[in-house]
Protein backbone atom coordinates (compact mmCIF):
# COMPACT_ATOMS: atom_id res chain seq x y z
CA UNK A 1 0.00 0.00 0.00
CA UNK A 2 1.62 3.40 -0.84
CA UNK A 3 1.58 6.57 1.70
CA UNK A 4 -0.67 8.30 -0.69
CA UNK A 5 -3.26 6.00 -0.16
CA UNK A 6 -2.31 5.51 3.36
CA UNK A 7 -2.87 9.36 3.77
CA UNK A 8 -5.82 9.22 2.22
CA UNK A 9 -7.44 6.24 4.07
CA UNK A 10 -6.41 7.59 7.23
CA UNK A 11 -8.84 10.33 6.96
CA UNK A 12 -11.28 7.92 6.02
CA UNK A 13 -11.05 5.99 8.67
CA UNK A 14 -10.81 9.04 11.26
CA UNK A 15 -14.12 9.82 9.48
CA UNK A 16 -15.71 6.94 10.25
CA UNK A 17 -14.17 6.64 13.69
CA UNK A 18 -15.45 10.30 15.20
CA UNK A 19 -19.00 9.53 13.04
CA UNK A 20 -18.96 12.10 10.57
CA UNK A 21 -20.61 11.48 7.14
CA UNK A 22 -17.69 12.00 4.90
CA UNK A 23 -13.90 12.98 5.07
CA UNK A 24 -14.65 16.17 3.86
CA UNK A 25 -15.15 17.36 7.72
CA UNK A 26 -11.61 17.58 7.70
CA UNK A 27 -10.80 20.14 5.42
CA UNK A 28 -13.27 22.55 7.31
CA UNK A 29 -11.67 21.45 10.37
CA UNK A 30 -8.38 22.16 8.81
CA UNK A 31 -9.75 25.50 7.57
CA UNK A 32 -11.03 26.55 11.14
CA UNK A 33 -8.21 25.98 12.58
CA UNK A 34 -5.87 27.74 10.25
CA UNK A 35 -8.48 31.04 9.28
CA UNK A 36 -11.01 30.56 12.19
CA UNK A 37 -13.83 31.39 9.97
CA UNK A 38 -16.66 30.36 12.60
CA UNK A 39 -17.24 32.17 16.15
CA UNK A 40 -17.43 29.47 18.98
CA UNK A 41 -20.96 31.73 19.85
CA UNK A 42 -24.03 33.08 18.31
CA UNK A 43 -22.72 32.47 14.86
CA UNK A 44 -24.38 32.02 11.75
CA UNK A 45 -23.67 29.79 8.97
CA UNK A 46 -24.37 29.48 5.78
CA UNK A 47 -23.01 26.11 3.62
CA UNK A 48 -24.23 25.57 0.23
CA UNK A 49 -23.38 22.10 -1.04
CA UNK A 50 -23.90 20.91 2.21
CA UNK A 51 -24.41 17.06 1.52
CA UNK A 52 -24.00 14.44 2.80
CA UNK A 53 -23.37 16.86 5.70
CA UNK A 54 -20.24 16.82 6.90
CA UNK A 55 -19.66 20.58 7.07
CA UNK A 56 -23.19 20.82 9.04
CA UNK A 57 -21.68 18.76 11.83
CA UNK A 58 -18.70 20.18 12.08
CA UNK A 59 -19.86 24.19 11.50
CA UNK A 60 -22.39 22.88 14.45
CA UNK A 61 -20.36 21.14 16.67
CA UNK A 62 -18.17 24.47 16.71
CA UNK A 63 -20.85 26.50 17.56
CA UNK A 64 -20.84 24.78 21.15
CA UNK A 65 -22.77 24.36 23.67
CA UNK A 66 -26.62 24.58 22.86
CA UNK A 67 -26.82 27.56 25.09
CA UNK A 68 -24.98 29.72 22.56
CA UNK A 69 -26.99 29.97 20.52
CA UNK A 70 -26.01 30.47 16.72
CA UNK A 71 -27.87 28.38 13.53
CA UNK A 72 -26.11 26.38 10.82
CA UNK A 73 -28.55 26.39 7.61
CA UNK A 74 -27.17 24.05 4.82
CA UNK A 75 -28.61 24.07 1.35
CA UNK A 76 -27.93 21.16 -1.69
CA UNK A 77 -29.51 20.04 -4.51
CA UNK A 78 -29.86 16.64 -3.14
CA UNK A 79 -32.36 15.69 -0.87
CA UNK A 80 -30.68 14.61 2.69
CA UNK A 81 -31.43 14.53 6.10
CA UNK A 82 -29.37 15.97 8.76
CA UNK A 83 -26.71 13.92 10.49
CA UNK A 84 -27.31 13.06 14.03
CA UNK A 85 -24.27 13.11 15.34
CA UNK A 86 -23.08 16.98 16.42
CA UNK A 87 -26.00 18.52 14.92
CA UNK A 88 -28.87 19.38 17.04
CA UNK A 89 -31.79 21.98 16.81
CA UNK A 90 -29.92 24.82 15.24
CA UNK A 91 -29.33 22.78 12.11
CA UNK A 92 -31.59 23.39 9.30
CA UNK A 93 -31.83 22.37 5.59
CA UNK A 94 -33.00 23.66 2.57
CA UNK A 95 -33.59 21.63 -0.28
CA UNK A 96 -32.58 23.17 -3.79
CA UNK A 97 -30.85 24.51 -6.68
CA UNK A 98 -28.35 27.10 -5.56
CA UNK A 99 -28.74 29.22 -9.24
CA UNK A 100 -32.66 29.18 -8.26
CA UNK A 101 -32.88 30.08 -4.55
CA UNK A 102 -32.95 33.56 -3.22
CA UNK A 103 -32.01 35.35 -0.52
CA UNK A 104 -34.99 35.93 1.08
CA UNK A 105 -36.12 32.09 0.86
CA UNK A 106 -32.90 31.88 3.11
CA UNK A 107 -34.10 34.59 5.84
CA UNK A 108 -36.98 33.07 6.13
CA UNK A 109 -36.51 29.74 8.19
CA UNK A 110 -35.47 31.36 10.70
CA UNK A 111 -35.72 34.98 12.33
CA UNK A 112 -32.11 34.46 13.33
CA UNK A 113 -30.99 35.08 9.73
CA UNK A 114 -32.95 38.32 8.88
CA UNK A 115 -30.55 40.38 8.58
CA UNK A 116 -27.53 37.62 7.37
CA UNK A 117 -25.11 35.17 8.13
CA UNK A 118 -21.94 35.76 9.75
CA UNK A 119 -20.18 33.33 7.80
CA UNK A 120 -20.87 31.67 4.16
CA UNK A 121 -19.56 28.40 3.30
CA UNK A 122 -19.30 26.83 -0.57
CA UNK A 123 -18.57 23.81 -0.67
CA UNK A 124 -20.30 23.45 -4.41
CA UNK A 125 -18.65 21.72 -7.35
CA UNK A 126 -19.31 20.17 -10.54
CA UNK A 127 -19.45 17.05 -12.10
CA UNK A 128 -16.29 16.39 -13.14
CA UNK A 129 -16.63 16.04 -17.30
CA UNK A 130 -12.35 15.46 -17.81
CA UNK A 131 -12.50 18.59 -20.05
CA UNK A 132 -10.42 20.87 -17.71
CA UNK A 133 -11.54 23.93 -19.36
CA UNK A 134 -14.77 23.14 -19.01
CA UNK A 135 -14.65 21.68 -15.23
CA UNK A 136 -13.10 24.67 -14.47
CA UNK A 137 -15.52 27.33 -15.86
CA UNK A 138 -18.58 25.63 -14.29
CA UNK A 139 -16.49 25.60 -11.10
CA UNK A 140 -16.38 29.32 -11.38
CA UNK A 141 -19.85 29.26 -12.49
CA UNK A 142 -21.02 27.57 -8.83
CA UNK A 143 -18.19 29.69 -7.09
CA UNK A 144 -19.75 32.94 -8.52
CA UNK A 145 -23.79 32.10 -7.35
CA UNK A 146 -22.32 31.68 -4.41
CA UNK A 147 -20.21 34.51 -4.02
CA UNK A 148 -23.48 36.88 -5.42
CA UNK A 149 -25.86 34.94 -2.39
CA UNK A 150 -22.98 35.98 0.06
CA UNK A 151 -22.11 39.56 -1.59
CA UNK A 152 -24.80 40.37 -3.81
CA UNK A 153 -25.72 40.50 -7.76
CA UNK A 154 -24.45 43.92 -7.98
CA UNK A 155 -20.82 43.56 -5.48
CA UNK A 156 -19.97 40.46 -7.37
CA UNK A 157 -19.54 39.06 -10.97
CA UNK A 158 -16.91 37.49 -13.24
CA UNK A 159 -16.88 38.30 -17.08
CA UNK A 160 -17.32 34.57 -18.07
CA UNK A 161 -19.04 35.08 -21.45
CA UNK A 162 -21.02 32.58 -22.97
CA UNK A 163 -20.55 28.97 -23.59
CA UNK A 164 -22.23 25.72 -25.05
CA UNK A 165 -20.62 23.00 -23.54
CA UNK A 166 -24.28 20.62 -23.32
CA UNK A 167 -24.88 20.80 -19.77
CA UNK A 168 -27.87 22.24 -17.81
CA UNK A 169 -29.92 21.99 -14.84
CA UNK A 170 -32.89 20.34 -13.77
CA UNK A 171 -35.64 22.24 -12.26
CA UNK A 172 -35.65 21.23 -8.85
CA UNK A 173 -38.54 22.38 -6.16
CA UNK A 174 -36.88 22.76 -2.70
CA UNK A 175 -38.37 23.35 1.14
CA UNK A 176 -36.47 23.54 4.26
CA UNK A 177 -36.59 21.36 7.58
CA UNK A 178 -34.14 20.84 10.67
CA UNK A 179 -32.95 18.07 12.46
CA UNK A 180 -35.94 17.06 14.27
CA UNK A 181 -38.70 17.59 11.77
CA UNK A 182 -37.77 15.19 9.23
CA UNK A 183 -38.99 15.55 5.37
CA UNK A 184 -39.92 18.51 4.45
CA UNK A 185 -43.91 19.23 3.94
CA UNK A 186 -43.63 22.37 2.10
CA UNK A 187 -42.58 23.41 -1.62
CA UNK A 188 -41.33 26.65 -2.41
CA UNK A 189 -39.94 25.55 -5.99
CA UNK A 190 -41.78 24.79 -9.31
CA UNK A 191 -41.18 21.13 -8.84
CA UNK A 192 -41.04 18.20 -6.72
CA UNK A 193 -39.15 16.14 -8.72
CA UNK A 194 -35.86 15.18 -7.08
CA UNK A 195 -32.49 15.30 -9.26
CA UNK A 196 -29.49 12.98 -8.96
CA UNK A 197 -26.80 13.86 -7.17
CA UNK A 198 -23.77 14.80 -9.05
CA UNK A 199 -20.31 13.65 -7.86
CA UNK A 200 -17.98 15.66 -6.29
CA UNK A 201 -20.56 17.61 -4.02
CA UNK A 202 -21.63 19.50 -6.56
CA UNK A 203 -24.22 21.59 -4.92
CA UNK A 204 -25.68 22.45 -8.41
CA UNK A 205 -26.51 20.22 -11.15
CA UNK A 206 -23.71 20.38 -14.46
CA UNK A 207 -22.72 23.97 -15.12
CA UNK A 208 -25.59 26.59 -15.94
CA UNK A 209 -24.43 28.87 -18.67
CA UNK A 210 -26.78 32.42 -17.69
CA UNK A 211 -27.85 33.17 -15.15
CA UNK A 212 -31.62 32.58 -12.85
CA UNK A 213 -34.66 33.05 -14.86
CA UNK A 214 -35.97 35.99 -15.64
CA UNK A 215 -39.09 36.94 -13.91
CA UNK A 216 -39.22 33.85 -11.31
CA UNK A 217 -37.34 36.00 -8.51
CA UNK A 218 -34.09 36.96 -9.61
CA UNK A 219 -31.99 39.41 -7.58
CA UNK A 220 -33.23 42.51 -9.72
CA UNK A 221 -30.95 44.81 -11.58
CA UNK A 222 -27.86 45.37 -9.84
CA UNK A 223 -29.37 49.07 -7.70
CA UNK A 224 -31.03 47.45 -4.73
CA UNK A 225 -34.26 47.28 -6.20
CA UNK A 226 -35.25 43.67 -7.34
CA UNK A 227 -38.45 42.52 -7.24
CA UNK A 228 -39.67 38.99 -7.11
CA UNK A 229 -40.42 36.27 -4.79
CA UNK A 230 -43.06 36.58 -1.42
CA UNK A 231 -40.88 39.43 0.01
CA UNK A 232 -41.15 41.85 -3.28
CA UNK A 233 -38.21 44.63 -2.65
CA UNK A 234 -35.30 44.00 -0.54
CA UNK A 235 -31.79 45.39 -0.84
CA UNK A 236 -29.27 42.94 -3.00
CA UNK A 237 -26.23 43.29 -0.27
CA UNK A 238 -26.02 40.09 -0.02
CA UNK A 239 -27.05 37.56 2.92
CA UNK A 240 -22.65 37.89 4.42
CA UNK A 241 -22.83 40.50 7.19
CA UNK A 242 -19.75 43.02 7.60
CA UNK A 243 -17.52 41.65 9.08
CA UNK A 244 -18.14 38.38 8.27
CA UNK A 245 -16.41 35.49 6.02
CA UNK A 246 -16.38 33.82 3.28
CA UNK A 247 -15.13 30.34 2.08
CA UNK A 248 -15.50 28.67 -1.29
CA UNK A 249 -14.05 25.93 -3.19
CA UNK A 250 -13.07 26.17 -6.87
CA UNK A 251 -11.39 24.07 -9.39
CA UNK A 252 -7.53 25.82 -9.97
CA UNK A 253 -7.59 26.80 -13.75
CA UNK A 254 -7.79 29.96 -15.88
CA UNK A 255 -9.66 32.27 -14.33
CA UNK A 256 -9.29 30.95 -10.70
CA UNK A 257 -7.04 33.36 -9.76
CA UNK A 258 -9.13 36.13 -11.08
CA UNK A 259 -11.83 34.96 -8.71
CA UNK A 260 -9.44 36.26 -5.91
CA UNK A 261 -8.58 39.43 -7.14
CA UNK A 262 -12.33 39.91 -7.70
CA UNK A 263 -12.98 39.29 -3.93
CA UNK A 264 -9.73 41.03 -2.13
CA UNK A 265 -11.30 45.00 -2.42
CA UNK A 266 -14.66 42.90 -0.88
CA UNK A 267 -12.55 42.05 1.95
CA UNK A 268 -9.95 43.01 4.80
CA UNK A 269 -8.24 39.18 3.31
CA UNK A 270 -7.96 37.38 1.19
CA UNK A 271 -5.63 33.77 1.46
CA UNK A 272 -5.92 30.25 -0.38
CA UNK A 273 -5.75 26.93 1.18
CA UNK A 274 -5.74 23.40 -0.37
CA UNK A 275 -6.35 21.12 2.60
CA UNK A 276 -4.27 18.10 3.90
CA UNK A 277 -7.60 15.84 3.28
CA UNK A 278 -7.56 16.79 -0.52
CA UNK A 279 -7.20 13.91 -2.02
CA UNK A 280 -3.71 14.56 -4.61
CA UNK A 281 -5.57 13.61 -7.71
CA UNK A 282 -8.34 16.68 -7.24
CA UNK A 283 -7.71 20.23 -8.26
CA UNK A 284 -10.11 21.77 -5.80
CA UNK A 285 -8.37 24.66 -3.59
CA UNK A 286 -10.49 26.82 -1.42
CA UNK A 287 -10.52 30.62 -1.31
CA UNK A 288 -11.10 32.38 2.09
CA UNK A 289 -12.39 35.80 2.53
CA UNK A 290 -11.73 36.98 5.82
CA UNK A 291 -13.92 39.76 7.49
CA UNK A 292 -16.28 41.22 4.99
CA UNK A 293 -15.93 45.15 4.41
CA UNK A 294 -19.16 47.59 4.56
CA UNK A 295 -20.62 48.11 1.20
CA UNK A 296 -20.60 51.04 -0.26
Amino acid sequence: MSNLFKAQDHYFQQAKRLKYVARSAFKLLEIQDKHHVIKHKGAKVLDLGCAPGAWLQVACKLLGNIRNGGLVVGVDIQQMRIPGPYCDKRVRFLHGDAFDIQPWHLRDISPRVKNGFTTVLSDMCPATSGNGFSDVRCSLELGERAAQLALGRANFSLDLGEADDGFGRPEVGFSAFDVESGPPERDFGRSDEEAGRPKEGAGAAGCQHGRPNEGAGASGNGNGDGKGGPKGKYEDGGLLLPGGHFVVKLLEGEGTKDFGERCKPLFHRVAWLRPQATRAASREIYLIAKQRLQPS
